[in-house]
């Protein structure tokens, strides 16, 4: 099934205890662009495709943040908030003193509406046309990013789980907060609701992942060793003054192979934990096998490196590591990659080297 994932624009104006719907207009906050950037982290683990929007500046300049300075927009109006009626843009002291009674009925039922407002079902009713038009024409492989609002978002989750629109409030959704949604000839499933992009698995987790969509004894007897490797240079680093998340490091660096019997792993790998709300490590999985062009010390470099660090389970050297891969490699095309993953390994060690004095 076909995969979306709607992110909640991050903050913006007017920021605080205002009403925002679909009239009121401002721009991202300081806070909102770190916030979006945040995001991107994950999205960057994603093979290039449009990022969708909502004709709202707030959402508009998140897709913006999201898909960098060249990726594709497509803006649709029916992912705007909802109308808010009169109470759109105004404060909420002020509402709460203009509707005393309907505000303190909206404390039971969130689904009472402002007069003039649109309603949850009408809301819901455009979103879920919208969001199956994207979905509809994609592999079961496919992904993309939607970022809509809170209150839209909210009441199409109503709509395909069945959870009362008066209760819409029981899902969280956090600026930049995500939700993972398949669509299929079935029709929608949510798979997670509002969680944050640094989301990780817990130990019991990683073991149910590997028990249930795991490659095998192998495969992870390796992540293992490129785990402690991993972790190893990541404190090395720390010593030397740059802090990286070792939890991230280390779970990326457990995870990385877990897909290992499928074609294309590290994207399959990917996928999977982005469905399962685990956005940021997914970004780093997906990497481990070639990296960035120009490779950072970052937690994607830290476990590409520690993988070209390992052959099976034992240490070795990335030159020897890499000579005997080289002979898999069959055509021109293959070689060309192989020799760009080896520069880029050898580049990163040297990085990484020279911040740690020469030790890894």
């Amino acid at each position: 099934m076909a995969c979306l994932y709607l992110v909640r624009h991050a903050m913006a104006e007017p920021a605080g205890s205002f009403c925002a719907g679909c009239r009121t207009d401002g721009p991202l906050t300081a806070e909102g662009q770190a916030q979006a950037r945040a995001v991107r982290a994950w999205v960057q683990g994603m093979r290039p495709a449009p990022v969708y929007a909502s004709p709202l500046r707030r959402s508009r300049e998140t897709a913006r943040l999201l898909a960098g300075p060249d990726g594709e927009i497509r803006v649709r109006r029916a992912l705007r908030e909802l109308d808010m009626g009169e109470w759109d843009g105004k404060r909420f002291a002020d509402i709460r003193a203009q509707y005393p009674e309907l505000y303190a009925a909206r404390g039971e039922n969130q689904a009472l509406m402002p007069p003039g407002a649109e309603s949850f079902p009408a809301a819901a009713a455009r979103m879920s046309r919208t969001l199956a038009a994207i979905a509809a024409p994609l592999d079961e492989q496919e992904e993309r990013v939607v970022v809509s609002h809170s209150g839209a978002i909210r009441a199409f989750l109503c709509r395909i789980t069945g959870l009362p629109y008066r209760q819409n409030r029981r899902l969280a959704l956090p600026h930049g907060g995500i939700c993972a949604v398949e669509y299929g000839p079935a029709g929608w499933r949510c798979l997670q609701a509002g969680v944050p992009a640094s989301q990780l698995p817990d130990p019991p987790a990683i073991e149910a992942l590997w028990r249930t969509c795991g490659a095998g004894e192998p495969a992870r007897l390796h992540g293992e060793t490129v785990a402690r490797v991993a972790v190893r240079i990541c404190r090395r680093l720390a010593a030397a003054g740059l802090v990286l998340d070792e939890d991230l490091v280390r779970t990326a660096a457990l995870l990385h192979d877990l897909c290992r019997h499928q074609p294309h792993h590290p994207q399959a790998a990917a996928r999977l934990l982005r469905r399962s709300g685990y956005f940021r490590l997914a970004a780093v999985v997906a990497l481990h096998e070639e990296g960035d062009d120009w490779p950072e010390p970052n937690e994607e470099g830290l476990v590409f490196l520690a993988d070209k660090l390992v052959q099976g389970c034992e240490e070795t050297t990335i030159l020897a590591r890499f000579a005997k891969s080289r002979d898999k490699c069959r055509t021109p095309e293959a070689l060309a990659a192989h020799e760009r993953r080896l520069n880029r390994a050898l580049r990163l060690e040297q990085i990484c080297r020279a911040r740690t004095g020469g030790a890894l």
